[in-house]
């Protein structure tokens, strides 16, 4: 979802773009523990079923944590690493 994000907003800042993303992920994550009828119904369906998930576990917010801190990190390096004419503006 980092991918999805960036490519959304590409001059956002590499803290900025993971913490959407994990916001993102987490309110996919909390949408488990809900069971609103359009949410069952777009499950009921498999491609949207793997898409959106079907249980909720603590470990998988740890991990989405991780996954987050982990582009975060990533994002950053390759950010520094561009010749600051490159570098997209940032908003």
């Amino acid at each position: 979802r980092v991918g999805v994000v960036r490519a959304a907003r590409p001059a956002w800042r590499p803290a900025v773009i993971a913490a959407a993303a994990l916001a993102l992920t987490l309110a996919i994550e909390a949408s488990q523990v809900l069971r609103v009828p359009p949410l069952t119904q777009l499950r009921a369906f498999a491609p949207t079923r793997f898409l959106l998930g079907t249980h909720f576990a603590w470990s998988d917010v740890a991990r989405l944590t991780v996954g987050a801190a982990i582009a975060w990190l990533t994002l950053a390096a390759a950010h520094r690493a561009q010749p600051p004419a490159r570098r997209p503006a940032h908003s």
